[in-house]
């Protein structure tokens, strides 16, 4: 189930918060939720169900986006200006 997900193009993270719904109803189930008639759990336990480690999300801080961001607006150095600092006219 797991990997038709990934090809049908679902993330890793999609597919773990669907398992961890997935778990905790069935841990529910076998713990709290119990047969009226019976008062027995409706499992006896519940069935082991790995969630992946794997992430493929882009690692952007904060500090990369603004640096990008602020690229454009930084002044290139040039010969009369050798700190790359415009200068101020008032």
């Amino acid at each position: 189930m797991y990997s038709k997900r990934l090809t049908d193009g679902r993330s890793h993270k999609t597919i773990n918060l669907a398992l961890a719904i997935v778990r905790r109803i069935l841990n529910l189930a076998a713990r709290s939720w119990r047969d009226e008639e019976s008062g027995k759990v409706w499992l006896e336990t519940p069935p082991l169900n790995r969630i992946s480690n794997e992430c493929n999300r882009v690692n952007r801080s904060l500090v990369m986006i603004a640096r990008e961001a602020m690229q454009d607006k930084v002044p290139q150095k040039s010969p009369d200006n050798k700190k790359g600092l415009k200068a101020i006219s008032l």
